[in-house]
């Protein structure tokens, strides 16, 4: 039987309380939650996964599944990316999104990452990137900050492309409608792209700095 204190799982949640629950249930392995509750207090993406990744380090837990509550994964998923994690010095992994993508038939990797379902050797990780930018609020562009670093840090082969998952997407975005229910809105959309290009010299795939604001350093800092 496996130790649930092996691995934990990050999911912050504001409304989709019973897709989390459904998102738990397609877990095919024991574990430790750990539910960022933002119903009251929304604390953001970066701050959510950075408070949850630290929850498991204080905890002693190796291995961190963090992922979104609208997220289904395939019954061998989480072996797989904790195989993933033991090998090759990995300490970072993702599932493929099979709303977009066919499963490979073999173990294969690529050098994209599905920020909606990753897992990580939280102590490690953190070392190796830092922490998520908390400056993106409340979501956006977080994700492509830390791929962007993790690149910075010559992390190669991140998604494990036999690991399946279906992420439906945006379901807290537009909980209450495509307008009304906007968690994030366009202003703070735009804001966030903005500081993006500010930090990298570009938009994501077209950065030009190895630094934060192009000013030295370390790629780990926040702008």
């Amino acid at each position: 039987m496996t130790n649930p204190r092996e691995l934990a799982v990050v999911v912050p949640v504001m409304y989709n309380f019973k897709g989390c629950m459904e998102m738990f249930n397609s877990i095919n392995y024991s574990f430790f939650p750990i539910i960022i509750d933002n119903s009251e207090d929304n604390w953001g993406v970066a701050k959510s996964w950075n408070r949850g990744l630290l929850r498991a380090i204080e905890l002693g837990i190796g291995n961190v599944l963090v992922t979104n509550d609208d997220v289904i994964y395939e019954p061998d998923a989480i072996h797989k990316m904790m195989d993933a994690l033991a090998t090759n010095g990995r300490m970072f992994t993702s599932a493929l999104n099979t709303r977009d993508y066919t499963l490979s038939q073999t173990e294969a990797y690529d050098d994209d990452a599905e920020f909606s379902g990753f897992m990580v050797h939280p102590k490690q990780f953190v070392k190796k990137v830092g922490w998520f930018d908390e400056h993106f609020y409340p979501g956006y562009f977080e994700d492509n900050d830390m791929h962007y670093r993790m690149k910075l840090a010559g992390m190669s082969e991140t998604r494990r492309t036999d690991a399946g998952m279906f992420h439906k997407g945006s379901v807290t975005q537009f909980w209450n409608g495509e307008d009304d229910g906007r968690v994030v809105s366009h202003a703070q959309f735009d804001r966030n792209k903005w500081y993006y290009k500010e930090k990298w010299g570009g938009e994501p795939g077209q950065e030009t700095y190895k630094t934060p604001n192009g000013l030295g350093g370390s790629y780990k800092e926040w702008a």
